[in-house]
């Protein structure tokens, strides 16, 4: 059995993977990327700071 955040994490991944609940896009130098806002803001202060204040 996996521990709780190693699940949680397995199973952000998953839903990224398959596109689901996915909130957000990011473009880097032409690629895009499904993201979920909870988790960027939950690791950067700057997309954090940018998804407060409707910047997105």
């Amino acid at each position: 059995v996996l521990p709780f955040h190693c699940h949680l994490l397995q199973q952000l991944h998953e839903q990224r993977i398959q596109g689901l609940l996915c909130d957000c896009m990011l473009v880097v130098k032409g690629v895009c990327f499904k993201a979920h806002k909870n988790v960027l803001a939950a690791f950067s202060q700057y997309f954090r700071y940018v998804i407060e204040n409707s910047l997105f």
